[in-house]
């Protein structure tokens, strides 16, 4: 069962990069394994926007790159309603665990939520990065089983 939490981990530095993004506001979650899997026993995974796996869904979503990482991380940003879908991107908090803005500044064309909220930036987006388009959700579950 999956739930949202407090957490220990860098929440701040995750939710400055999110509103750099202009993703707000950021929600962390964990999911804990029973006793006995293999593994890691906690993930984490951050999210921003509507998520229910629903057709309005519009969400970045921030997970630990690996499990357990405290400076790595991967996003993405998932449209299935405009069949868009970013893949995973990777990027790093700084050596202190700060939101380092060159990352946001790298990532703005991929992941800014700017990007998905008229018609005109999302044809804008398409042009610029048409291997994200035409992701349903069955597409996604696809692509993310080959991982």
């Amino acid at each position: 069962m999956s739930r949202r939490v407090r957490t220990k981990r860098p929440i701040a530095a995750l939710r400055l990069f999110a509103g750099a993004l202009g993703w707000s506001p950021l929600h962390a979650y964990q999911h804990e394994f029973p006793e006995g899997v293999e593994g890691a026993r906690t993930i984490a995974w951050y999210e921003s926007g509507l998520s229910d796996s629903g057709r309005a869904d519009l969400f970045l979503q921030i997970n630990e790159h690996s499990i357990g990482a405290v400076q790595t991380y991967e996003a993405a940003v998932y449209a299935p309603r405009f069949r868009l879908f970013t893949g995973w991107q990777k990027f790093r908090l700084t050596d202190d665990l700060q939101c380092d803005s060159s990352e946001a500044d790298r990532l703005h064309s991929l992941l800014h939520r700017d990007w998905y909220v008229s018609l005109a930036a999302r044809r804008k987006f398409r042009a610029r990065h048409p291997e994200c388009a035409g992701y349903s959700w069955k597409r996604i579950r696809e692509v993310q089983s080959l991982r």
